[in-house]
């Protein structure tokens, strides 16, 4: 009941600062707090950015999405993640100065392989980036400007790092092979009609 009333009232910006805070008093400011909640990112690799903001590449095996997944953090806050799910999977969660929580902001991608959708999430930070940062809740995330050249290198290499999942990890392998064979069978299915 407070919940709801202090939404209707609070502006945008203030929920998100009782919010931020509140999770670090009850987690620690840490990421490293952060990934032990998470448990579910596998072989997470670090890629830092400058003091503060780094991009975390990492794969996952839920029900909502199997792939691997990106996640950019700016002063132990997730600004945005993509996760590369596979068919009717892959989708991403930005921090929008709204009323919802970020996980509330969920956007599909309109790829439908894991391969394409790394090619999505490595085009969005590289080129879009400014967009997400500039409508952040967080105005020391809004402020955030980041190098260009380095910026672009940085997101082709957690890309690469991405796809190599996609050779690597047994989960994916067939998570992937499972879907080609429901494709198979959905093919040969339409062509006994």
């Amino acid at each position: 009941m407070v919940k709801s009333v202090l939404s209707a009232v609070l502006p945008a910006e203030m929920l998100y600062e009782i919010r931020r805070r509140r999770r670090h008093q009850c987690n620690g400011p840490s990421a490293d707090t952060f990934l032990v909640n998470h448990a579910a990112r596998k072989d997470v690799t670090r890629f830092p950015v400058e003091e503060g903001i780094y991009v975390e590449v990492f794969w996952k095996a839920l029900p909502a999405a199997t792939g691997p997944a990106f996640s950019l953090f700016a002063y132990d806050e997730e600004v945005l993640r993509l996760d590369c799910g596979g068919p009717g999977k892959g989708h991403f969660h930005a921090s929008f100065l709204t009323k919802q929580h970020t996980w509330q902001n969920r956007n599909q991608f309109f790829e439908n392989t894991r391969e394409t959708q790394i090619q999505r999430a490595v085009f969005e930070l590289q080129n879009n980036i400014g967009y997400y940062l500039e409508r952040h809740p967080w105005k020391k995330i809004r402020e955030i400007e980041l190098a260009e050249g380095p910026w672009k290198v940085l997101c082709s290499e957690a890309g690469l790092h991405a796809n190599k999942f996609l050779l690597t990890v047994p989960e994916l392998i067939f998570a992937e092979k499972s879907e080609n064979k429901q494709k198979d069978n959905a093919t040969l299915d339409r062509g006994r009609v």
